[in-house]
């Protein structure tokens, strides 16, 4: 059995072509060849095979070898480009191969026919090779830039977190009072309205920190129709304005998914909003529709959201899910929101794939899997211990040096009938312990003079008994540091902002465990 060999001959003479293919075979070649001899039969036999290697004859009644060389770079393909000629002066084999041409062989010597297409053919698959090298080496570079880059976005993102969070804890509290406060009256509805924006944007930060450090999701069972409109809702006034009508087809008959609602949130969000950015630029009507559907076959929740805007161009179908990638005008866009969403959806096993454009509607399409609860996790999260005394009337320190944010915290603690006192950082809440006896310490991770770890270690060498009777706050719980010192000491921590019941439950669970108040240096 030969050498497998596609040859496509540019030759009008049968006889030299019958020829050709018995001078490969003698080589130890198994020929599979077409011959042309017409412009348009070399462009056919192009597009509907795959070549290894081409030989031409240099002139012909209806073609020639250099307009089917250049045919053949018309075409793209890099193949070896054999002339083999009945007569060619050195000139013009020289002139030929200047142009393109890998070598040549006189037809009264083919016996040399087979050595140059075995090279001819090893140097075209050792310049594929180089190419895939090169090409694979360049998604590499770009692959470690863009990680570089969304490496320094992260850290961007932690730190903006950082500084939001605080002020955004005082408005969580804050209006997480307020609306106690109103009670029944003609303010409480306004002041649930605050409390939920305010732990949104919360949220929305948590989520966008999560991502940028591409920490796993916290899952819970999440029924989708809620955050669904829960976003429509978010962005119902924008889209009011732009005159969009937004349509919701939601079934009813959704079961719960075991997923991360905030982060399901933020897909929708982005998708509803990129849906709007799309739809100021044609005339009324201007339409928005949302789907949700249960696939019992595949075992999937559906999440279907479409617009009748301009489309996507095919061409660039295929990027809107990269990093940075954006068609909005400069200074409009991140390109981040698709390349986030997706990371969410896969996070959660599930796809996200877009379809129409053009004339056609653009539907992005969410399939998310139905899975159970892991055993695991269950394990994990042990329902909040309860303990043998109210939680509440409980001595509690608060430690943090932004003064807002120390006063809310006080405020909700109080509010739930504990006594609380309040340090500035870890040596004045030393000096606090030194002289009191506390059931629970509340303290912020990062302050100034003395931070969080360094006030745990040295409260814990001065009385032991306090090591369980820490809580924890941080605004970035997703810090190596953060990360490994909470591993360590294994206690409750809560994330800042949190929400008047985060902090309820995890005093209460806090309480639960630890039992009888500790006294400090008393």
């Amino acid at each position: 059995m030969g050498t497998p060999l596609r040859v496509l001959m540019v030759e009008d003479s049968e006889d030299d072509a019958f020829l050709i293919a018995r001078e490969l075979r003698l080589a130890g070649y198994e020929p599979v060849f077409e011959r042309v001899d017409t412009p348009e039969a070399m462009s056919a036999a192009l597009e509907k095979g795959e070549w290894d290697v081409v030989t031409s004859d240099k002139t012909m009644p209806l073609f020639s070898g250099q307009a089917a060389l250049a045919l053949l770079k018309q075409n793209g393909r890099d193949l070896p480009f054999i002339i083999v000629s009945g007569s060619i002066d050195e000139e013009s084999a020289v002139g030929m191969m200047k142009i393109g041409a890998h070598d040549y062989v006189l037809k009264t010597n083919l016996m040399r026919l087979p050595a140059a297409v075995e090279r001819e053919v090893r140097d075209a698959e050792t310049r594929r090779q180089r190419r895939r090298a090169e090409a694979e080496l360049l998604q590499q570079r770009e692959t470690l830039y863009q990680s570089q880059r969304l490496a320094a976005m992260g850290e961007l993102l932690a730190g903006v977190a950082h500084e939001l969070n605080n002020p955004l804890a005082v408005v969580v509290g804050q209006a997480s009072l307020l609306r106690r406060a109103a009670g029944q009256g003609p303010l409480a509805a306004r002041a649930e309205k605050i409390e939920l924006a305010a732990e949104r944007c919360a949220r929305i930060v948590r989520n966008f920190l999560a991502l940028a450090r591409q920490q796993p999701p916290s899952r819970a069972l999440v029924a989708i129709n809620p955050v669904v409109r829960e976003a429509i809702e978010l962005l119902s006034y924008p889209l009011r304005v732009d005159g969009v009508e937004v349509e919701l087809k939601l079934a009813d008959d959704l079961p719960l998914l075991w997923a991360d609602g905030h982060q399901l949130h933020q897909v929708v969000v982005n998708l509803a909003t990129n849906a709007h950015h799309a739809l100021r630029g044609v005339p009324p009507p201007r339409r928005l529709s949302i789907a949700t559907r249960h696939d019992a076959e595949r075992r999937q929740v559906l999440i279907e959201v479409s617009d009748n805007g301009p489309g996507i161009p095919s061409d660039l179908r295929a990027r809107i899910f990269e990093p940075f990638f954006t068609t909005k005008p400069m200074g409009t866009g991140t390109g981040l929101g698709l390349s986030l969403c997706r990371g969410i959806v896969e996070s959660h096993r599930g796809t996200i794939e877009v379809q129409g454009g053009g004339d056609q509607e653009t539907l992005f399409r969410i399939a998310l899997p139905l899975e159970l609860r892991p055993l695991s996790h269950a394990q994990a999260s042990p329902e909040p211990l309860v303990s043998a005394t109210p939680a509440a009337g409980a001595s509690i320190l608060l430690v943090d040096d932004e003064p807002a944010v120390r006063d809310v915290l006080a405020d909700l603690l109080a509010s739930e009938g504990h006594r609380v006192e309040t340090a500035e950082d870890g040596l004045a809440a030393l000096e606090r312990i030194e002289h009191g006896a506390y059931d629970l310490i509340v303290s912020d991770l990062r302050m100034p003079r003395l931070d969080g770890p360094g006030l745990y270690r040295e409260a814990v060498r001065r009385w032991p008994g306090l090591a369980r009777r820490f809580v924890f706050t941080t605004g970035d719980s997703l810090s190596p540091d953060t990360r490994l010192f909470l591993e360590q000491v294994a206690l409750l921590h809560l994330p800042k902002p949190a929400e008047a019941g985060q902090v309820r439950e995890v005093v209460e669970r806090a309480l639960g465990i630890v039992g009888k108040p500790q006294t400090g240096g008393q």
